[in-house]
């Protein structure tokens, strides 16, 4: 029995199917027989053996189902090439094995995916974020990326009341109000030398999340939390070891975050809320009912941590890489500005038509989104077995997408802000700068909205000098810069 239990070992974890378990416990069963009389070392070497063998030959079974590609080094796989820069491993991949490959990056089997047949069954029919389990550790078991079924949809609902269009649209006055504060506290730091912007942004689209979820101004002592716990995401070894260990430290800041929202929750019920307060997320989940029942301090936690994280660090990634392109391209930025200029004085408050008549400001923010999306890929685990393109995929594994992939299929790899009339005809299997399905960015509007009024403040009341540094390729992918803004001579 013990020596059965470990052949069966050997298979499963080839991921044999039920039939080759049967076959590997005939075999089993003939080598005890035959050994019985001497079923020593030699016996057991025999047996370890035959186990080696037949792990390789269900293996090899299993792999003439499964796409070309290579799963690379034991445990490690490819995770190493794929975390300097996801966007290059997929074309590398591409290019020798076509659309539809496999792989095993961050200790994951993943078949990477590029036909939009596939892309929208990816939407449609898979449900399980993708994502590395640590990433579901520090977000919270009860965050909304870490659930499905009716608490999701319940979760996804509250969050959708505070971004509908109504509140989105009352939001512009302070989000350029916000905008205008950062920007210019930007140029004071950099009235004499070229400056990192890193914090400066950070500091701006954080205030932004922390008045939409929580209701509140920016907290810097919570700014400094989240980027503690953010430093976990991009880690290799995941034990806490006492905060000895970058992760360590990202769940000690976890826990602080979650005092802070919980202390917030607290005021709220003892004091009542203030206006800001009431328009915020938290509010909204702490006064609601799931199921008849109100949420307890663990779900709310989860789900105001996970929606501060969305809220800011996929933001703060575009904008650095904007200011990039702003640089690389000047003569399309002269034109968003002869733009903006045309549009707006500066001084009154921006309208949501005024906005919409921006279409050269908007064209170029989405051609950065194209051509250098934060998030770099899309990736949904299987709880089924799945067959793709004629090739069948194990339950466990990850299908995963390239954002930039599949953006730069659609229009090349130059940023052409005229683009957008053609971004709006391509159907949501081919560009999905916000992922898609049931799990597509919730604040996606807010966050283009966002986006939209930042670049129009830039381009209406400053000069902006900007020097490449190098790109970020993991966990976000965007480019660091170096930066001079000076308000713009009238």
């Amino acid at each position: 029995p013990v020596a059965a239990s470990f052949v069966r070992w050997a298979v499963v974890g080839g991921r044999a199917y039920r039939t080759s378990v049967l076959f590997v416990d005939q075999c089993v069963v003939s080598a005890l027989a035959m050994s019985r009389p001497a079923f020593g070392v030699p016996g057991w070497i025999g047996l370890a053996a035959l186990a080696w063998v037949v792990h390789k030959l269900v293996r090899r079974r299993r792999d003439r189902k499964l796409p070309p590609g290579s799963m690379g080094w034991p445990v490690l796989g490819e995770s190493l090439e794929f975390a300097q820069d996801p966007a290059a491993f997929h074309f590398r991949r591409l290019a020798k094995y076509g659309p539809i490959y496999k792989s095993n990056v961050l200790f994951s089997s993943i078949v990477h995916v590029s036909s939009p047949q596939a892309v929208a069954h990816l939407f449609r029919s898979q449900h399980n974020v993708g994502w590395p389990p640590h990433f579901f550790t520090l977000l919270g078991k009860h965050s909304m990326s870490a659930i499905n079924g009716d608490a999701h949809r319940f979760q996804r609902g509250l969050a959708g009341q505070v971004l509908s269009d109504a509140n989105t649209t009352a939001l512009i006055p302070a989000l350029q109000e916000i905008t205008m504060c950062h920007m210019d506290e930007l140029v004071s730091a950099s009235t004499d030398c070229m400056v990192d912007p890193f914090l400066a942004l950070k500091r701006f689209t954080f205030a932004i999340g922390q008045r939409v979820v929580i209701g509140s101004d920016l907290d810097d002592s919570l700014l400094d939390c989240f980027q503690q716990w953010t430093a976990g995401l991009g880690t290799v070894v995941h034990f806490e070891l006492g905060g000895l260990t970058t992760f360590g430290r990202a769940m000690q800041a976890r826990q602080r975050i979650l005092d802070v929202i919980l202390d917030r929750v607290e005021t709220m019920n003892r004091d009542g809320a203030t206006d800001k307060e009431q328009a915020a997320m938290l509010h909204k989940i702490v006064s609601a009912k799931f199921e008849g029942i109100g949420m307890d301090a663990a779900r709310i936690c989860d789900f105001a941590l996970v929606m501060l994280f969305a809220a800011h660090d996929t933001t703060l990634a575009v904008t650095q890489s904007t200011f990039r392109y702003i640089s690389s391209h000047p003569s399309q930025w002269q034109r968003v500005v002869s733009e903006v200029d045309g549009l707006w004085d500066g001084k009154t408050t921006l309208t949501a038509e005024v906005l919409e008549n921006a279409v050269l400001t908007r064209g170029f923010i989405e051609e950065v989104l194209r051509l250098v999306p934060p998030v770099a890929n899309v990736s949904r685990q299987l709880k089924s077995p799945l067959e793709i393109e004629g090739y069948v995929i194990p339950a466990g594994w990850k299908l995963q997408v390239s954002l930039a992939g599949m953006g730069q299929a659609c229009f090349g790899d130059e940023l052409v802000p005229d683009n957008i009339h053609k971004h709006k005809t391509l159907p949501s299997n081919e560009y999905f700068p916000f992922g898609g399905g049931r799990r597509m960015c919730i604040g996606y509007k807010l966050a283009r909205q966002e986006l939209y009024i930042w670049a129009m403040c830039i381009a209406r009341h400053y000069d902006v000098t900007c020097q490449p540094v190098r790109q970020e390729k993991f966990p976000f992918c965007f480019h660091r810069v170096n930066v001079r803004l000076t308000h713009r001579n009238r």
